[in-house]
């Protein structure tokens, strides 16, 4: 193999090594933030609103079962009382996951994450002795 040729397959792998990176960022980052500290007393019940074939739904759905948060999922295609529910939290695309009171529509693992830490839940709970202000 000449000079060239090798300086060239150094650059090709250079970049296919860049752009599996740039691909895989979000969850590369996640991997590197841990665990979510998910209370389910604090933060509320976790409910999926999904399709079957929403590739980001499969994306949603794996980020909660790698972090062992339970949750119910809702097939909007599946059930009329499910899009009903979907379209009352103002739902115009999938995924959209409900944390308690708070709603994230699309994807978003930055977003998901605040909404199960609850980090408002938590400083409430801290400031007056519960979640409930008791």
């Amino acid at each position: 193999m000449t000079p060239q040729k090798r300086k060239d397959w150094l650059k090709t792998g250079v970049l296919v090594g860049l752009f599996v990176i740039v691909m895989n960022w979000q969850s590369l980052s996640e991997r590197a933030r841990g665990a979510v500290d998910y209370d389910r007393s604090v933060a509320g019940p976790v409910t999926l609103f999904s399709t079957e074939w929403c590739g980001y739904c499969k994306k949603t759905r794996y980020f909660l079962n790698q972090h062992d948060i339970p949750f119910r999922e809702r097939d909007i295609e599946a059930s009329t009382a499910a899009m009903d529910a979907f379209r009352r939290l103002g739902g115009s695309g999938v995924p959209v996951v409900q944390v308690g009171d708070k709603v994230v529509h699309g994807y978003s693992l930055a977003r998901l994450r605040t909404a199960l830490e609850c980090p408002s839940c938590e400083r409430t709970k801290t400031a007056s002795g519960d979640a409930n202000g008791r």
